[in-house]
């Protein structure tokens, strides 16, 4: 495996979605994944 991503950046959230429309399932869908990814 290789990565490209430099440890200073490793873990730091760019986005942070909110709770309306179509952001709350965005939201639901980055929680899930953050939770199995980091």
């Amino acid at each position: 495996l290789q990565e490209y991503l430099p440890e200073s950046l490793k873990g730091r959230q760019y986005y942070e979605p909110g709770q309306q429309g179509k952001e709350a399932s965005i939201k639901q869908w980055l929680e899930k994944r953050r939770g199995k990814d980091v």
